[in-house]
């Protein structure tokens, strides 16, 4: 009976840090039952995310690998059936373009995350493809030889055979794939019901246990209500008394209470009314918002040593209204601590004391000597002012002032002048809803933020090149340099922003220049010097054929003799054109020099060239050209052969075009 009476006082007397241990095991378990099933849930959520994600990825390929090789063989069918040469050499190469392109994909697939039947099944697909390929380039073969009957005898008998195996490689990983995810589905499925079961059956026991704990906390609080209607009345009297002592120190005294960290929590009215701040503006602002910065740091630092460590600071501070004037205080700050002594307030009580340092002032100070430093530093401020407006007015660059929102604050005459709106109509706007283009207003205005609370960001510090927007909807390319300026602790931005429209279409017309017949308007030499060497480096690597064409209008200088220069010149103008129109698009048609132009033909075989180059030259010798009448020219061609070099590719090409001359001109010879 001893031992459970003690037990009872002790309850008794700890009955609150029972109650909180209850509920704190309560919320514990609580939480390690909800933290433990959303792991769980989070788990096989993202189980299921990663199995859809692969798969999709595997799908997306396998459909991409699949259309593909359908495609082909709709390629190949045309080919058969296609009448033009032309067509279907470029249908052949479309046809290797798709080998290439599921090349790609296949060794996409490979790189992903595949399980050993996945793998079988891509290599047995592979096979399957080695064996297709040969075929199908029998069937290009054919139909390019013009044998169209053994082409399609092939094609059905022995290419789509061979392919079909292919198809039904793929299929079988695709079935693979849906059996494989409907697996992992079901184990999912049957995870997330163990971890709704989980979670109930905590949550039922943390519930009974919140009850249990209701029942005691509900017998104890009786108890204390009791308890506290005699505190009640005891603090109702104590706060009538501080209300007074309130009341009266609030007509005599400026005061404020900050926290921890200088943060304004409390302001009185007569503090408002000095300061001419709002409760609203004072509220978790710093007391730092009315220093008058006459004050050094050290002076600071040493105040606010004095109070962190407990001691009350008495002392004289000049203060800074919301309007900018000052006024003075006699200051007593008073520190509150906690247990630890740590304070955790501070309570400043302050006394107006400016009509006193005024008079101190005056009677330091002659009236003559205020005026006269009043008059000055005016003047010195009027003069500094006009001499920046005469700048920047007479600047040929825009110069232009935004605050840390990116509202306009500067726009001098040279801004109106290149984006066409006058000062009145930017000035408070946002910069860039101004002249930011649509489509580039979120990639200039994401550094915003962070140059409002650091002035730093990318564009600050160099000159970089934007597109802005004038007011007439046009858009043109800039040069901004860009800096910033701290005002009042925020942080604004100038910018020196120049047209530079001029120099940009400089820029086009100097390449266009550098790489095109100003007579012609057709490619130069030197341009299809530098394509000739990319070619020649994609024939190597892909292995397709690369055919050079020359050709030179015959008796030119006879021309030019007969009908002048400006008629020889309309002849190499019309040639040209009439040239450009019964080429291919991929072909480049360049002049070479004088009356010689070259054109350079990418999968182009013997036997198409020759037939190519004879069209040509009777579309040339059939054009009726204006004042010299009929016209001819002599073609050489040749082929690109593997490991040569430009140079010996061009001797070739000039030896044909030599042999053309020799035998008569307005003739086609190959070498």
């Amino acid at each position: 009976m001893l031992a459970f009476g003690r037990l009872i006082g002790f309850f008794r007397n700890h009955y609150g840090a029972i109650i909180i241990l209850g509920f704190g095991v309560v919320v514990a378990l609580m939480g390690w039952l909800t933290l433990s099933s959303l792991s769980r849930l989070n788990g096989i959520r993202g189980n299921i995310e990663e199995i859809v994600t692969q798969h999709n990825e595997h799908a997306g390929i396998l459909r991409q690998m699949y259309q593909t090789t359908r495609d082909r063989s709709l390629l190949l069918q045309k080919i058969i059936s296609e009448p033009d040469p032309f067509s279907r050499d470029e249908l052949a190469v479309r046809v290797d373009q798709l080998g290439t392109r599921f090349a790609q994909l296949r060794s996409r697939f490979m790189e992903l995350q595949l399980s050993p039947a996945e793998r079988e099944l891509v290599e047995r697909q592979g096979v399957a493809s080695a064996k297709t390929k040969p075929l199908q380039y029998k069937v290009i073969d054919l139909a390019m030889q013009g044998n169209q009957a053994e082409a399609q005898r092939v094609l059905v008998q022995e290419a789509m055979p061979a392919q079909d195996a292919a198809l039904a490689a793929l299929n079988d990983l695709q079935g693979y794939q849906d059996t494989e995810i409907k697996k992992h589905a079901e184990k999912a499925y049957q995870r997330e019901k163990e971890a709704y079961a989980f979670l109930l059956g905590g949550g039922i026991g943390s519930i009974l246990l919140s009850i249990t704990i209701a029942f005691y906390v509900r017998y104890q609080i009786k108890k204390l209500i009791a308890r506290l209607m005699a505190t009640s009345r005891k603090l109702e009297e104590n706060a009538r008394e501080l209300k007074y002592q309130k009341t009266a120190l609030d007509q005599h005294a400026i005061v404020s209470i900050c926290d921890s960290s200088g943060k304004i929590t409390y302001a009185n009215e007569k503090f408002t009314q000095i300061s001419q701040y709002s409760p609203e503006e004072l509220l978790g602002k710093d007391y730092c918002l009315l220093n008058s910065t006459l004050y050094s740091r050290k002076f600071l630092d040493e105040m606010w040593r004095t109070i962190v460590n407990g001691v009350t600071w008495r002392g004289q501070l000049k203060s800074r209204r919301k309007d900018g004037s000052y006024y003075w205080e006699e200051t007593t700050i008073v520190p509150f601590l906690d247990r630890q002594r740590t304070p955790y307030q501070f309570v400043s009580v302050r006394t107006d004391i400016t009509p006193i340092k005024e008079a101190e002032e005056v009677l330091h100070r002659s009236k003559e000597d205020l005026e006269r430093m009043v008059q000055e530093q005016t003047t010195e401020l009027r003069e500094s002012e006009e001499i920046l407006r005469s700048i920047t007015g007479a600047a040929q660059d825009a110069i232009i002032m935004v605050d840390d929102t990116g509202d306009i604050t500067y726009w001098n005459r040279a801004a109106q002048l290149i984006l066409g709106y006058a000062e009145e109509e930017a000035l408070g706007r946002n910069l860039h809803q101004l002249i930011a283009p649509e489509r580039f207003k979120a990639q200039y205005e994401t550094p915003l933020a962070h140059f409002a609370g650091s002035g730093t960001g990318a564009y600050v510090g160099k000159t970089t090149e934007l597109t802005a927007l004038r007011r007439d909807g046009i858009e043109i390319p800039v040069d901004v340099s860009l800096s910033t300026v701290n005002v009042q602790g925020r942080w604004s931005a100038i910018g020196i922003l120049r047209d530079i429209s001029e120099r940009k279409h400089a820029e086009a017309a100097l390449q266009k220049l550098a790489t095109t017949d100003p007579l012609t308007g057709i490619a130069n030499r030197r341009k299809f010097n530098e394509t000739l060497e990319a070619e020649l480096q994609r024939a190597e690597r892909h292995d397709f054929p690369l055919a050079l064409v020359i050709m030179d209008i015959d008796h030119f200088k006879q021309v030019n003799d007969t009908h002048g220069h400006p008629a020889g010149d309309s002849v190499l103008a019309e040639f040209s054109r009439l040239i450009e129109n019964n080429i291919r698009v991929n072909d480049l048609f360049a002049r070479w020099g004088g009356e010689e132009f070259v054109l350079l033909a990418p999968h182009l075989d013997a036997e198409n060239l020759l037939q190519f180059a004879e069209k040509l030259r009777m579309a040339v010798e059939k054009h009726p050209f204006p004042v010299v009448g009929k016209v001819t020219c002599s073609l050489g061609t040749t082929l690109y052969r593997p490991g040569e070099t430009a140079q010996e590719l061009v001797a070739r090409m000039d030896n044909a075009l030599y042999r053309a001359k020799q035998n008569g001109r307005n003739l086609v010879e190959q070498l």
